[in-house]
């Protein structure tokens, strides 16, 4: 049995722009500046049980709650200019939200013989609730106020078996799942007229949505001969969706049916030398608040929302690897991404929202290499570089893709042992990145340093981590959207220079394992963004 506890109260300011700028000889620009302040305290818990009945059957379960109520103000001013003339307009808001999520996993492993064959059965559970109490004001040459309360409830219900089957030369792996998601959400906004509240009918809306998935996947691992393995696999999905939006009497019925084939083969010339190639297609489902058509005001002239027509993207996926000793490795890659989505600006007159689409396709090529260095008792390395080539296709008229073109990833993290022991390491690391692209987005270079100190004392009981996050305070957010008749240039900068110190003290029967199985439930991590 393992549990624990957890609760923090942390505090974040950020600092960001968003200037639209007419092209192609149009003149109308919406520049806009923006200050947050936030506070996010949260509470939570988790427990593990296992229970092994005998050398063959093990059952257990997980649980786990958290609890959140953050605070959000921010203020903004904005400069408009268009055919209607100019306008200088300032808000600010203060949000109020609370997050209650139940986590819930069971499951049973059964091993079938002693080379290995199991049958695991597991069921997975997710409980949201969500309410927040958002409130608005608007300045012109008047100053309107608002209130909105979003409510959202995600249940989301998963079931699973997979069977590993091992005979002499081959291994099997199938499994069947079952996926069931519910969001049910109301969306509640006010006009603030002398101290009361009346509802505006027109942005207030109750959104449900929907899906179930099936799934069923087949693989075979086998040895070939002395230095060849393979591996194939298939596995088919099957969904259906509904989302439907209450206020407009809009709806979007979808289904659909998609096989997701793998392929992997390797070669193993000696000791030092290892080659493979892999081949894989995959889905990438979007996140449930990107899916919901509420349109959440930031200024009575501004709004974000979501998009009920929203599609999953899939990719192609394509690698040649090659293993040097274990510590050099190279990876030849190419993706093709169809369907990709984004958020995209789009201005209509005094008014400018975002939403989210699906609207491009991209290719991308490059080459991946990590190197990880021990040569020398004081010092280890690791240094990962990563260089691509990306193009992308627009097909909606709403957004032009950026420029194709290079970018690339670096990462150098490094330990220096400052005694023979290794109880006392210094950490000093970079990472970095070029000018990239990707859908029409230009997205400029970044960088960032870190270092810290580790040490382990009283025969590693004691553990102290001190830790300097981006000491220059280089990391932010910068890059240009491309349109048909505006570009969009962002930036974004929070508090990126922090100070990390943990202490950590280990007491007790150290030999006492607690519950350590771990069980996947992909489906709760759509819930985590995209508001």
């Amino acid at each position: 049995m393992t549990a624990n506890l957890s609760a923090g109260d942390n505090f974040w300011a950020s600092r960001s722009y968003n200037y639209l700028t007419g092209t192609n000889g149009y003149t109308n620009y919406w520049k806009t500046d923006i200050n947050s302040l936030n506070n996010y305290k949260y509470k939570g818990g988790n427990v593990k049980a296992e229970y092994k009945i005998n050398d063959k059957n093990l059952v257990g379960i997980n649980y786990n709650y958290s609890y959140s109520n953050p605070i959000e103000k921010g203020e903004s001013s904005s400069a408009i200019f268009n055919e209607e003339g100019s306008l200088n307009v300032a808000s600010n808001y203060q949000n109020r939200n609370k997050r209650k999520v139940h986590n819930a996993t069971a499951f049973y492993d059964l091993k079938l013989d002693s080379v290995g064959s199991k049958l695991s059965l597991s069921a997975n559970l997710m409980l949201n609730d969500a309410n927040a109490r958002n409130f608005y004001n608007t300045i012109t040459s008047e100053t309107i106020s608002t209130f909105a309360n979003p409510i959202s409830k995600y249940r989301i219900y998963s079931g699973q078996a997979d069977l590993e089957k091992t005979f002499s030369k081959i291994k099997t792996e199938s499994g069947v799942k079952y996926t069931k998601i519910k969001n049910d959400s109301e969306f509640n906004f006010f006009n603030i007229e002398n101290n009361q509240f009346v509802v505006n009918t027109d942005r207030t809306n109750t959104f449900f949505y929907n899906e179930e998935n099936y799934a069923a996947y087949a693989s075979a691992s086998f040895k070939i001969s002395e230095k060849w393995d393979a591996k194939a696999g298939l596995r088919y999905e099957y969904t259906t969706l509904e989302g439907i939006s209450m206020n407009d009497s809009n709806s979007a019925k979808i289904k659909y049916g998609k096989l997701f084939p793998t392929a992997y083969v390797s070669y193993k010339a000696n000791d030092n030398n290892t080659f493979s190639l892999n081949y894989s297609r995959r889905i990438s489902r979007p996140y449930f608040g990107n899916l919901n058509p509420f349109k959440f005001y930031t200024s009575e002239l501004e709004y974000s929302t979501g998009n009920p027509y929203l599609l999953p993207s899939f990719s192609d996926n394509f690698e040649f690897g090659y293993v040097l000793k274990n510590n050099f490795n190279v990876t030849l890659y190419y993706n093709y991404n169809k369907d990709n989505w984004d958020r995209i600006q789009v201005v209509e007159g005094n008014l400018k929202y975002s939403i989210v689409k699906n609207f491009y396709n991209e290719d991308q090529a490059g080459i991946n290499i990590s190197y990880n260095y021990n040569k020398l008792k004081w010092l280890e390395s690791n240094v990962f570089v990563n260089g691509f080539y990306a193009k992308s296709k627009s097909y909606l008229p709403e957004a032009v893709a950026a420029p194709a073109g290079y970018g690339a990833n670096f990462n150098l993290d490094n330990n220096f042992f400052l005694n023979k022991d290794k109880t006392v390491t210094l950490m000093l690391g970079l990472w970095s990145s070029i000018p990239n692209r990707s859908g029409n987005t230009y997205f400029n270079g970044n960088a960032s340093l870190y270092t810290g100190m580790k040490l382990n004392l009283m025969q590693k009981n004691l553990m102290i981590n001190l830790y300097l996050n981006d000491f220059l305070n280089t990391n932010r957010s910068k890059g240009t959207e491309y349109y048909p008749n505006y570009d969009v240039e962002y930036f974004n900068k929070g508090i990126t220079r922090n100070i990390y110190l943990s202490v950590t003290y280990k007491f007790g029967n150290n030999n006492i394992q607690g519950a350590t199985k771990q069980v996947k439930f992909e489906e709760s991590n759509r819930a985590g963004g995209g508001n």
